[in-house]
């Protein structure tokens, strides 16, 4: 009896191992979870940045990725997906855009191709139906894409903000990287980048408040109150934020995913009023309020940074939070009529330019479910 239990107990031991070394055989090959920067990466962080120490990226302000809050909890609405289609206008070209002036076009999410002059910039291009490293399994895009991968033109600067999958994926790199010129990155997010055979001299990597000319427009990386990573135990190895754009007198300002903080007016004491927002502005919960704002919260930062006009963005993508599917952008523009801020609404797909907003303010999204 007693060899027939050590029997079975050898067994199991070596299943358990089979399993343990299959797993980590997984995570080592599945290039959608990306790299690790090296030790001597880091030690060269260390020396670009103050935040970096310890071995992992840190925010300005006190953070918790999960915040002690005092209150209900939040309940999973019932309409986190549309029952109804949301429209799409397909794209078939980019408008031309002249000199002094800028063109949005918005794909859902958080990607965006802006335009300031003849220049293409794409902005978080996540062109994949699920938002996960594995396709099928979890995070369905909730409406059509305007325009696939493989149709995208060519491109003069890709930026990502940092490199959560609904920002940074694998599949859309590999189908656009032969028509991007160059690439803007936050620190570590370059190796994920060079694992899937993007060229290294076409990245340029940045700390906060890092200035960059590519292309003719002067880039600055600024801060977010957010996180990084693509594993769980990889969480902060690679930074994270937002970009502000300058291009003949033109300011324009991505705020990437972050938390209402201070760095907002440190952006306006540099910069002064900007011209357009792409504020984040969706996938909040009051159990994570230090990662994302809420709506109400973004329009005070819009206050702050003194915007022209602000274009919400992270929403009507993927589902990572409770609400609805456009409580963010309802919130949003009734907060922003109260303190008469400019707030451009496109559908998915529709391009709008820099002299054309008020045609651009549609509450589309009030009839649908």
């Amino acid at each position: 009896m007693k060899k027939m239990i050590f029997k079975i107990i050898k067994i199991l031991i070596i299943i358990a191992v089979i399993v343990i070394m299959t797993a980590g055989l997984i995570l080592w090959l599945w290039k959608p979870f990306g790299s690790t920067p090296s030790k001597e990466l880091q030690e060269e962080y260390a020396k670009r940045t103050e935040y970096f120490y310890d071995g992992i990226f840190h925010q300005m302000e006190e953070f918790s990725v999960l915040t002690d809050y005092e209150g209900e909890e939040s309940v999973a609405s019932k309409n986190q997906y549309p029952t109804d289609q949301i429209p799409v206008d397909k794209i078939s070209e980019f408008p031309s855009v002249k000199e002094g002036e800028w063109n949005v076009t918005w794909f859902g999410h958080s990607t965006v191709m802006l335009q300031i002059d003849d220049k293409k910039i794409f902005i978080d291009p996540m062109l994949s139906e699920y938002s996960s490293p594995i396709q099928a399994f979890y995070g369905k895009r909730m409406a059509e894409l305007p325009m696939d991968a493989e149709d995208i033109p060519e491109v003069d600067v890709v930026v990502f903000s940092h490199d959560h999958y609904d920002h940074l994926d694998y599949n859309t790199i590999k189908k656009i990287d032969s028509k991007v010129k160059e690439y803007i990155v936050p620190l570590g997010v370059d190796q994920h980048l060079i694992r899937w055979g993007v060229d290294e001299n076409k990245i340029h990597t940045v700390a906060w408040w890092d200035e960059i000319e590519v292309s003719g427009i002067t880039f600055t990386s600024t801060p977010a109150q957010h996180y990084s990573g693509r594993l769980p135990w990889r969480n902060n190895t690679t930074l994270f934020g937002g970009y502000v754009m300058q291009k003949d007198g033109q300011q324009i300002y991505y705020t990437g995913d972050t938390g209402y903080a201070e760095f907002f007016k440190d952006i306006n004491e540099r910069f002064g009023k900007m011209d357009l927002v792409i504020m984040e502005n969706g996938q909040y919960d009051k159990m994570w309020a230090d990662c994302h704002m809420m709506p109400e919260e973004g329009v005070e930062a819009a206050k702050i940074l003194q915007a022209d006009v602000v274009l919400p963005v992270h929403w009507a993508g993927f589902v990572l939070s409770n609400h609805s599917w456009k409580e963010p952008i309802e919130r949003y523009t009734n907060e922003a009529e109260k303190e008469q801020i400019s707030v451009i609404t496109p559908q998915i797909g529709e391009s709008v330019g820099k002299n054309d907003i008020a045609e651009h303010m549609n509450k589309w999204w009030e009839n649908l479910n």
